[in-house]
């Protein structure tokens, strides 16, 4: 009776403090693992991951789709910047020569 009442209760506290680390290896396998009752259940929970899996494929094909988007709009973008790179340097190459062509006409003026 005082087993009964007393050191099992205390051993199954003291398995759950230790995390099931003090206990025999078939009252962890019963206390800790979850039992399936029936095939159905099995097979629900069968078509439960297939259905997961599925919905994980499609979520990782839009997640492609909307990389591929994202790096056709950055490709057209980047080229947009070099397009007006380019033409703010043409721009500026111009304004150059133009300086040169006023500097010089001034010195000229200035020498005579």
């Amino acid at each position: 009776m005082f087993t009964a009442c007393v050191i099992i209760p205390l051993w199954i506290i003291i398995g759950f403090i230790s995390f099931g680390m003090l206990w025999p290896p078939q009252v962890r396998e019963k206390l800790l693992t979850s039992q399936m009752t029936s095939r159905t259940e099995k097979e629900s929970a069968e078509r439960t991951r297939l259905d997961q899996v599925s919905r994980l494929k499609e979520d990782v094909s839009s997640f492609q789709e909307e990389v591929r988007v994202d790096m056709e709009k950055g490709r057209d973008d980047l080229y947009i910047v070099k397009a007006v790179l380019d033409s703010t340097k043409t721009e500026i190459h111009e304004e150059m020569d133009n300086v040169k062509e006023i500097v010089t006409e001034l010195f000229e003026l200035l020498s005579s």
